[in-house]
C-alpha cells in the first residue's frame, strides 16, 4: 500500500467555532510525521481529574 492509497485527516476545532482539516503525513513505515498535539488526550491529566472527582464524590457521600 502506498501513500497514494490512503489519506488520514485530523479535524481541528478553531476558536471561532469553525473547523479545519489537516492532512496527516504518513511515511513508508506508517509513522505520522505531523501527529496532532494531545491527539489521544493527556493521560496523566485525565487520570488526575478522574481521581480528584472520585475523591470529591467520596467526601460528599460521607
Amino acid at each position: 500500500m502506498s501513500d497514494q492509497d490512503i489519506k488520514l485527516y485530523f479535524c481541528n476545532s478553531n476558536q471561532d467555532g469553525s473547523s479545519s482539516l489537516t492532512t496527516l503525513e504518513i511515511d513508508d513505515f506508517g509513522n505520522i510525521a505531523n501527529w496532532p498535539e494531545n491527539f489521544f488526550g493527556d493521560e496523566m491529566g485525565d487520570l488526575f481529574a478522574m481521581t480528584e472527582a472520585a475523591m470529591k464524590r467520596q467526601i460528599v457521600n460521607e
